[in-house]
């Protein structure tokens, strides 16, 4: 076999593309992204994790969509959290940008409805 060969031949541009390979899409043409929610004002947390699995239904961290969690970065139970500071991080996936930047922030949305309803004032 002339493995020296054809590994020379991928820099030069003469070996051959393998027709599976050419079938095998490259790259995927779905966008993903996260944005991170802030506090807007000064609060204690609850159970994010749990609270949220019922009230909030994008909260769950065991909750994939695309085998990607929809909430990270969750601050433990009894976290002072002072206005400006990160609360928690949400991810979503979509067909193309416009729609990643809506489907984040509708969850970021979700999100500090479910905090005002149950997160305290610190």
């Amino acid at each position: 076999v002339p493995l020296i060969a054809w590994h020379a031949a991928t820099f030069d541009g003469s070996q051959h593309r393998n027709s599976s390979d050419s079938a095998t899409p490259r790259h995927n043409s779905q966008w993903f992204g996260k944005a991170i929610v802030y506090a807007t004002r000064d609060l204690v947390s609850g159970n994010l994790l749990d609270s949220c699995s019922t009230a909030y239904p994008n909260a769950d961290a065991a909750t994939l969509v695309d085998d990607r969690p929809t909430l990270a970065d969750i601050p433990r139970p009894g976290t002072a959290i002072s206005t400006g500071w990160p609360i928690a991080t949400v991810f979503a996936s979509a067909a193309d940008e416009a729609t990643l930047i809506e489907r984040l922030r509708g969850r970021a949305t979700e999100l500090y409805e479910f905090i005002a309803r149950q997160a305290p004032s610190a």
